[in-house]
């Protein structure tokens, strides 16, 4: 039998690798958001850098942007000598529009896709999953080779590393699906949906959690819309939790005290 002990320090370890398996999800996800799917949207700019005094800078460090219409983004820089600067880093990209320059500001228009195109982008976002989960696949190979080193050191035990073998297995399946689902929501909603505002209420009856594992948040007033968030990720033990908030004197509001709420 495995001793408490034991089992928590190796559940410590694993945290490194979870934390990696979750950087790569969100790193596949901005992916997501950086393509241009016909809509103006800001995120396509974040992979561009400027040579700004030599060195290569964020358009979002060094101007102001906006979406004065569904299809158009206006770069304003902040330091008029920027402007050209911008213009080129943005025509030496791959982004594949031509930046409108009236002196001032730089104005980018978005076309509608054409089909061609669209299935360009399914490619492209495809590769983008697949490449997240070789990068799991990637953090697990590591974290095995890591465990089976403390095996051969005896440091760990032959059923101890069983026991990390299949836990690491289901973090990298987890992961996994993670990314599945995120291409799913693509093919069902369409490219054009990559990135827009949300009208969705989430409430106990009728809403159920597909991707989100963790939820961190702060307490929340009786009346707030936030709170029927946390009871339906949470279930009837909001009350539990927020009983004993309440008992030791947490702070609530948006600069209190924070919760981790885990499944």
């Amino acid at each position: 039998m495995i001793e408490r002990s034991v089992f928590i320090m190796l559940k410590d370890e694993y945290k490194v690798y979870e934390e990696k398996m979750k950087k790569s999800i969100e790193s596949v996800a901005a992916d997501f958001a950086s393509v241009r799917a016909g809509r103006a949207n800001a995120s396509v700019l974040d992979r561009i850098l400027v040579d700004y005094y030599g060195s290569p800078t964020p358009i979002q460090q060094i101007a102001a942007i906006s979406s004065p219409d569904p299809r158009t983004l206006l770069i304003s820089p902040w330091d008029g000598s920027a402007l050209k600067l911008i213009e080129k880093a943005i025509q030496n990209s791959d982004l594949g529009i031509n930046p409108q320059n009236d002196g001032k500001a730089l104005r980018l228009a978005f076309p509608q896709l054409t089909e061609e195109r669209r299935k360009e982008l399914v490619k492209q976002i495809r590769k983008y999953a697949e490449g997240g989960k070789v990068a799991v696949r990637n953090i697990r190979r590591d974290a095995m080779d890591n465990f089976k080193k403390q095996e051969k050191q005896s440091e760990i035990t032959e059923d101890e590393l069983k026991m990390v073998e299949k836990d690491l297995q289901k973090l990298t399946d987890d992961s996994c699906k993670a990314l599945d689902d995120l291409l799913g929501w693509l093919d069902a909603h369409g490219l054009d949906r990559l990135k827009a505002s949300t009208q969705i209420m989430i409430t106990p009856l009728d809403y159920r959690f597909r991707i989100v594992r963790n939820i961190v948040t702060n307490f929340h007033q009786p009346k707030s819309t936030l709170l029927l968030l946390v009871s339906a990720y949470a279930g009837e033990r909001w009350r539990e939790i927020y009983d004993y908030a309440l008992a030791h004197d947490f702070r609530f509001l948006s600069y209190g005290d924070s919760s981790v709420l885990m499944r």
